[in-house]
């Protein structure tokens, strides 16, 4: 008698209103690209992105808004998850070269946000 392999099932398919979300805020995203609008979309395109298991495109939008707008908060709420998918994924390095980055910005040039200047990633404020 042989030993039967157990097949391991593939990844359930999004849900297809999920997908189509997704796509209309993908649109919004470059409809409204260099305004405040646009980031705030994008961190409602990092949480669809998650809900879909879309693990591949959550990073590199993660690391994406941490290079451009490294003072969205964010940034440090998801800095974990940042990390563990980067252990999981091979990509260890680039969170850690991303989230490094805003301690390499002079502080005279760090982005200020409404008046104040934010904590880097993964601090916590005093």
């Amino acid at each position: 008698a042989t030993a039967t392999a157990t097949a391991t099932p593939p990844p359930p398919k999004p849900d297809p209103a999920l997908l189509m979300a997704i796509s209309r805020v993908r649109q919004r995203i470059e409809e409204f690209a260099g305004t405040t609008e646009a980031i705030i979309l994008q961190g409602e395109l990092l949480r669809l992105y998650r809900r879909a298991g879309a693990d591949d495109e959550w990073l590199d939008l993660y690391l994406e808004v941490v290079y451009r707008h490294p003072n969205q908060a964010l940034i440090s709420m998801e800095s974990s998850r940042a990390r563990e998918l980067g252990r999981t994924m091979g990509r260890e390095a680039d969170v850690r070269n991303a989230l490094n980055h805003w301690s390499q910005i002079p502080p005279r040039y760090r982005p200020q946000v409404f008046g104040n200047e934010p904590e880097p990633p993964g601090r916590t404020p005093p």
